[in-house]
């Protein structure tokens, strides 16, 4: 289950994090520091998942994320 939740949060916070970086640093391809801020998000995200602090793990997601889509569809879908 664990493992599920990390894959799932991963591509939800990959999906919305390279582009919300991009959008910030105004480039298309993420530098060695974006990537290193990515990483640490997914594992900041993870760790809330991994402690069901939902409310913690949707702050991870990219504004636009949440925008789109409510905290209670987010602890559904994961």
């Amino acid at each position: 289950m664990k493992k599920l939740i990390a894959l799932i949060a991963t591509v939800i916070t990959v999906t919305f994090s390279c582009s919300k970086v991009e959008a910030q640093a105004s480039v298309h391809s993420c530098n060695v520091n974006q990537k290193i801020l990515i990483e640490n998000v997914i594992t900041e995200q993870i760790n809330a998942l991994t402690k069901s602090d939902w409310k913690s793990a949707y702050s991870y997601s990219a504004l636009s994320f949440q925008k789109a889509v409510p905290l209670e569809v987010f602890k559904e879908t994961i």
